[in-house]
């Protein structure tokens, strides 16, 4: 009895850091997803506007890096 009890809390143990690393790789890719994102934003910025382009990437960078 107790040995199935331990398997059980073993497997219980091994399904939630197989969910932690599942989510956490989520959140990684969401996150490098949407920096791609941004860095394609800016790039189109620049294109459209140039050197005021460079100007607006130079105020979404303090933006960002003041959040």
């Amino acid at each position: 009895m107790m040995m199935m009890m331990m398997m059980m809390m073993m497997m219980m143990m091994m399904m939630l850091m197989m969910m932690m690393m599942v989510a956490t790789t989520m959140a990684v890719l969401l996150v490098v997803l949407l920096m791609m994102m941004v860095v394609v934003v800016v790039v189109m910025m620049m294109m459209m506007y140039g050197s005021s382009g460079l100007f607006m990437t130079r105020r979404l960078c303090t933006f960002l890096s003041s959040l």
